[in-house]
């Protein structure tokens, strides 16, 4: 089955876990762009995927440079008003009031 994706994401600035933001913001857009993402507009995309929203975030999180202390992610699945976030949201309470049900993980 395909799942219609929303990708937001926020890059920290310096270097976190060994790489730098230019390596971790690469190895980022890669694991993205390997879904045939839309991608003109700066630190979002829009993908179609058989991948489970679960399976996604974790993807693009254990394949690339991503560090969940510096940087910040949420997929959310723009069908059903789900979503993921990994790293640190600063205003959860907020962003789950948008949504049917948010997992920070």
């Amino acid at each position: 089955m395909a799942y219609k994706y929303a990708i937001s994401f926020r890059i920290g600035a310096g270097t976190h876990g060994g790489s730098t933001y230019s390596e971790r913001y690469a190895s980022f857009m890669e694991q993205v762009r390997k879904t045939g993402a839309w991608e003109e507009t700066t630190s979002f995309a829009l993908i179609v995927s058989d991948e489970t929203l679960e399976s996604l975030v974790t993807r693009l999180y254990i394949h690339s440079k991503f560090n969940a202390t510096a940087d910040l992610m949420i997929v959310i699945d723009i069908e059903r008003a789900v979503a993921v976030t990994k790293g640190t949201v600063e205003y959860p309470h907020t962003l789950g009031l948008k949504l049917n049900k948010l997992a920070q993980k």
